[in-house]
């Protein structure tokens, strides 16, 4: 088939082309929002490693001071209750 477009003759159905150009443009824009998403997953990630550690050390700074507060009560007390 031809079609008139603009006083040329083409080829190819100008519908056909402008679909195709909108699907090529929605494919583009699926592909740049899964990239984001996999960069924001990236740093979500991150963040919450860092988050994680922090928590794990104050943690164990928390379970270091109960022993020593355990170890003076005892000191004093001499006898251990059920901490």
């Amino acid at each position: 088939r031809r079609y008139l477009m603009g006083g040329e003759i083409a080829t190819e159905d100008p519908a056909r082309s402008n679909a195709e150009d909108i699907k090529s443009a929605r494919a583009k824009r699926n592909r740049d929002a899964a990239t984001r998403s996999r960069q924001q997953t990236k740093e979500k990630k991150k963040r919450l490693e860092g988050e994680n550690k922090v928590l794990s050390d104050r943690i164990t700074e928390l379970e270091k001071e109960h022993e020593e507060l355990q170890r003076q009560y005892i000191a004093k007390y001499g006898q251990r209750k059920n901490f």
